[in-house]
Order: C-alpha cells, then sequence, then structure tokens
C-alpha cells in the first residue's frame, strides 16, 4: 500500500534512524523503594511503555517555546485508559473515602435516569479542601481565597451555565477531548493561562460544564507572601492571553446578553476590574488636582449635587466578603461561621488590597508590552523568611512606584488646595491602599526576630544609601559576557549591590519575575 510522502519521512525518522524523543509511561515498583533511603533507587522505576515521537513535547524557539503544562497532558493522553480523566495537580491529594464516591459522580456524564445516549457533560468539577489554611497568615488567606473561588463561585457559576475549566481537579471525557485537540491549547503567549482553554472548548462546542458538592479533594497553595502575589501576576498575565484569543471572540459572538454577562465573570471579568479600578485611583487625585487648579473648592463641588465632595470610607470591594460568611454559616452554623470569618477580615483586606494592585499592574504590564511568560513561584514553606531587598526586586515597579505616585500626587493636591484657602478631601481609603502597597510584604514576612528586622534593615539601607566606586555588574571575573538575567540574579544575590547600580543600568524591575523569583 502506497503511503504520503510526508509519512514515510516521519516513518524513516522514526524506525530507521536514532530515535530522538519518546513519551514514556513508567511507575514505581511496589516495595523497591524504603523510607530509609534519600534518594530514589534506579530499579524503583518500570518502564511500561514506550511511543516514539517525531517531535518533542516542547516545540518552538527559546522565550517562544509551547506551554509545559499543556505538553505534558497532551503527552499523557496517549497512555490514558478508560472514558473518564482527572485533571490533578502536583499540590493535590485525596482521602481514601472520597476516592470512594468518585464512581457515582462518574455516573453523572450519563445518568442512569435519563436517556444514557445522551452524555449530559463533557467537564464535572468538586469541591476542594485546601490543607495549607493552618501554614500561617498568607496560607489562611489563600485557603479563603481558594476556597471561595473554587467551590462557592464554581457552584454558582456552574448554575449559570458559565463554568469554565481553571485547573481544578475536574473529571473530563476522555474520549471526546482525545478526539478534539487534548485537553487544552498549547500556544506559546495566547494560551498562558492553558486551562480555561479546555472550558472554552466545551463551551464553543455546545457542551456543559458542571459542579458537584458531593465530592472534596485537596489542594494545596501558596503560602509565603512574595509567591502568592507572583502568582496572581502570573495568572493575570495569562487572563491578557485569553482575552486576545480567537476562543473569546467566537463565544462572545454566539452568546446573548444575559449569557454574555455570566461569561464575563467566568472568563476575563475580574482582571479587568482590577484594571479599572486601579486605574480609576490615579484617576481619582489627578482629578482634584485639575479641581483645585481651576479654583474649584469641595463646597463648589457639593453644590452640584455631586459624590465627588463626600469622603468615601467604605469600599465595595467588602460586599464581596458576604458569599465566603454565608457559606460558612450553612456549613458550619451561625456562631462558628462568625468565629471562622470575623478574624480573617484583617488579614484578608490587608493582602488583597496588596494582590489585587498585582493583578492589576499585571494585565497593564502585558497589555502594553504583549509578552508574558510563566513564572515559577516555588511556592516556599510559610516559615521562609525573605529579605526587604527582594521585596524591593519583585515589587517595585507594580507597587512601590505607583503608592508613591499616589502620594505625590495627594501632596501636589493639597498644597494647591492650601495656597488657595481650600478645605481637601482625606482620601483616607486610597491613602490606606497606598500604605498597604508599601508595607504588606513586611507585615507578612515569616520570622520577624529583632536579630532578623536589623539585619534586613540593615542591607536594605545599605542597598538604598550606599554609592561605591565600583559595581557589581562589571566585575569581569564574576560576570564575563552573562546576559541581562544573570545580572539580575548577581544583583539581587550580591551585598554589595545597591539601588545606584539598578537605576544607571536601566533596569526594568518586571524583568525579575521571569526569574525563578523565590529560589533565586
Amino acid at each position: 500500500m502506497e503511503t504520503s510522502s510526508s509519512f514515510d519521512r516521519c516513518f524513516q525518522y522514526r524506525f530507521d534512524r536514532p530515535v530522538r524523543h519518546a513519551s514514556v509511561l513508567a511507575r514505581f515498583r511496589r516495595g523497591a523503594f524504603r523510607e530509609d533511603e534519600f534518594e530514589v533507587p534506579e530499579r524503583s522505576v518500570e518502564i511500561l511503555e514506550v511511543l516514539p515521537r517525531c517531535f518533542p513535547l516542547l516545540v518552538g524557539t527559546p522565550g517562544f517555546m509551547t506551554q509545559g503544562k499543556a505538553g505534558n497532558q497532551l503527552g499523557a493522553l496517549r497512555f490514558s485508559r478508560g472514558h473518564f480523566l482527572q485533571m490533578m495537580d502536583a499540590n493535590m491529594g485525596a482521602f481514601l473515602g472520597e476516592a470512594t464516591k468518585v464512581p457515582f459522580i462518574l455516573r453523572r456524564f450519563q445518568p442512569h435516569w435519563t436517556d444514557r445516549t445522551t452524555v449530559r457533560a463533557r467537564i464535572i468539577g468538586f469541591r476542594e479542601f485546601i490543607f495549607t489554611e493552618s501554614h500561617g497568615a498568607v496560607g489562611s488567606v489563600m485557603a479563603s481565597a481558594e476556597w471561595s473561588f473554587g467551590t462557592i463561585c464554581q457552584r454558582f457559576l456552574a448554575g449559570l451555565g458559565a463554568r469554565m475549566h481553571y485547573g481544578h481537579p475536574d473529571f473530563l471525557d476522555g474520549f471526546w477531548a482525545s478526539n478534539r485537540g487534548s485537553l487544552s491549547k498549547a500556544s506559546p503567549a495566547i494560551n498562558l493561562s492553558e486551562d480555561i482553554f479546555a472550558g472554552f472548548n466545551v463551551r464553543m462546542r455546545g457542551e456543559a460544564s458542571k459542579h458537584v458538592d458531593a465530592l472534596a479533594w485537596e489542594k494545596g497553595r501558596e503560602s509565603s507572601f512574595n509567591a502568592a502575589a507572583l502568582f496572581y501576576t502570573k495568572v493575570s498575565k495569562g487572563n491578557v492571553g485569553v482575552m486576545r484569543s480567537r476562543d473569546l471572540k467566537v463565544i462572545t459572538q454566539n452568546l446573548n446578553i444575559v449569557d454574555n454577562f455570566s461569561f464575563y465573570f467566568a472568563s476575563v471579568g475580574f482582571y479587568l476590574n482590577n484594571l479599572l479600578i486601579d486605574t480609576s485611583a490615579s484617576v481619582y487625585v489627578l482629578l482634584f488636582i485639575l479641581l483645585a487648579l481651576s479654583s474649584k473648592s469641595l463646597v463648589d463641588v457639593a453644590s452640584l449635587d455631586s459624590m465627588l465632595a463626600t469622603e468615601w470610607t467604605l469600599s465595595m470591594g467588602t460586599i464581596a466578603m458576604f458569599p465566603r460568611f454565608m457559606e460558612l454559616t450553612l456549613e458550619y452554623g451561625p456562631l462558628e461561621g462568625i468565629l471562622r470569618f470575623v478574624p480573617s477580615i484583617p488579614g484578608c483586606m490587608t493582602m488583597f488590597t496588596f494582590i489585587n494592585k498585582s493583578i492589576a499592574s499585571g494585565v497593564q504590564e502585558t497589555m502594553v508590552t504583549g509578552e508574558a511568560s510563566y513564572i515559577a513561584t516555588g511556592r516556599p514553606n510559610a516559615n521562609t523568611h525573605y529579605s526587604w531587598k527582594e521585596c524591593y526586586f519583585i515589587h517595585c515597579s507594580s507597587h512601590y512606584y505607583p503608592a508613591l505616585r499616589i502620594f505625590m500626587s495627594y501632596t501636589i493636591y493639597t498644597l494647591v488646595s492650601q495656597a488657595q484657602g481650600f478645605s481637601t478631601l482625606p482620601m483616607m481609603v486610597l491613602l490606606a491602599s497606598a500604605v498597604m502597597w508599601l508595607i504588606a510584604p513586611i507585615l507578612f514576612c515569616p520570622q520577624p526576630t529583632l536579630a532578623s528586622l536589623g539585619h534586613d534593615l540593615s542591607e536594605f539601607w545599605q542597598f538604598t544609601i550606599a554609592a561605591p566606586d565600583w559595581s557589581v555588574r562589571t566585575l569581569s571575573r564574576q560576570l564575563g559576557s552573562k546576559d541581562t538575567e544573570e545580572h539580575l540574579r548577581t544583583g539581587l544575590r550580591d551585598p554589595r549591590s545597591t539601588l545606584y547600580e539598578q537605576l544607571d543600568d536601566g533596569w526594568d524591575p518586571s524583568a525579575i519575575q521571569k526569574l525563578d523569583a523565590i529560589g533565586i
């Protein structure tokens, strides 16, 4: 039988020449690994199947490679057996008791009380139990946020018919996915947030994504402050790729206005809202500067019955806390719900004032540059101490500089108003937010002993004030011909580096986020 020339070339490459790439299915041998061994012996791994490949799982040029997670899913899909797949991250686990419920959950793909020739869902998601809740203040806040999104929000979106796939331990129709281009898309830049595109695929084909509460899986989240901030920066940058994807355009063009509202908040709404709120803060102060320069006082503004003349002491964002409070009340009772909810308010408000700024900065930066890359947070332990200098390298362009601009703008507004004899608006909520952008990383830094605080302060003072006559960037014996990322690593590691060097070299602070920022 004759075949095409392209198939002949592939056939010859795979078998008549040495194989360069392959997908391998392996497993641990039972009893081959002892707990007293620090390294896994080679005899403990058993290779079951080897499938040669014409191309590697990751294709493209350096800096423009396909997404790793989507490539791994495509490679694993070739070895899948059975009708259903489960998407589990490396930070997940389950109890044996929960595993006994799985057969009953899988029946919901083709319920026995309906016509079983019709599949009722292509994705089925369920609850999550965040076991890192007890890992410090950051772990508690991240657990509350993940539980609210992965359980409360997903249940609500499923009822609206707008639930997608977000990388949770969802069950997928494996046969359906294998015939429609794998689980998620792997294109560089566009598909950085690859999980949601599996939900887009389901939605575009008129299928359903459901949620059940009868099953709960374990999940771990970041328990270190910098890692948590970088995680939200990563997903916010990836969401810009979602905004400019063809999938989003096709779906929104074929939905009515009511379903479009639901889909908006299931896809890009949260990130765009944070960007608009963050932008409005700067516009808010600028507006009062222009009013003062126009010789318009607060009395003049109040005469127009405008809300601008009134101090805003309550943010509408506090409304977002009530779904979690109601869920705690339903699951634990009124008293236990209050005891769990009230102590979490200060930490959640402080941390998410900072994280929402991370989201807005990530979206804004990617919209301007068009570049987004995977950020390895490292997920360090909750008690891993980090320095103030490291905080500056990570957060200066996204938080510190915008906070200083807010203070400078408010100072200009105050001086102009006082020069004309006008009273000024306190803007307490806005100024408190700017203060949180500056001090939140320090407030959540673990191990705040006097010795560590003294060392951090001394190191940061040296970094900020010192101006040596030599530069760690130009030491040929240390740097040689290293690239910009290696220069950044050296500047962060070397205790002799200074702020003057970073500014003098025209360093782009956002570039540090492309590194392994926590495990540098």
